[in-house]
């Protein structure tokens, strides 16, 4: 019996959704764990203290922990096409990421494609 493609992506469409999101829950996490070296502190020679955060290049350190908190995921359909988006909306990542130089996604969004190509093939072998 064979099945028109339109039926079959509409049948494997869940599967495809779910494995997007597993594999953007593993970006956030992967982010997060990244840029969750906290800001140290440093005493000066007269007792005041400094905050010591990231250099350029290396991700920003976690100060307030809004940004930590606010890296986030969504997916989603349309007609014949899955999109999924690793974001934060807090309004100082762009600034940090592009005018500081302090990476904030860089490193994980290098592999999404392999990644969700990878967890969509898992799930279709799966149904």
């Amino acid at each position: 019996m064979a099945v028109p493609a339109e039926q079959l992506f509409e049948d494997i469409l869940p599967a495809i959704l779910r494995a997007h999101e597993v594999a953007a829950g593993k970006i956030v996490s992967d982010v997060q764990d990244r840029i969750s070296v906290p800001v140290g502190y440093k005493i000066g020679p007269k007792g005041g203290s400094t905050k010591i955060r990231s250099k350029r290049g290396e991700s920003p350190r976690k100060d307030t922990g809004k940004l930590h908190a606010d890296i986030q995921s969504a997916s989603i359909t349309d007609n014949d096409q899955v999109s999924t988006s690793v974001f934060t909306e807090v309004i100082y990542a762009e600034p940090l990421e592009n005018d500081l130089d302090r990476p904030i996604f860089g490193m994980e969004l290098e592999a999404v494609e392999d990644l969700i190509l990878d967890s969509v093939i898992e799930a279709i072998e799966k149904e």
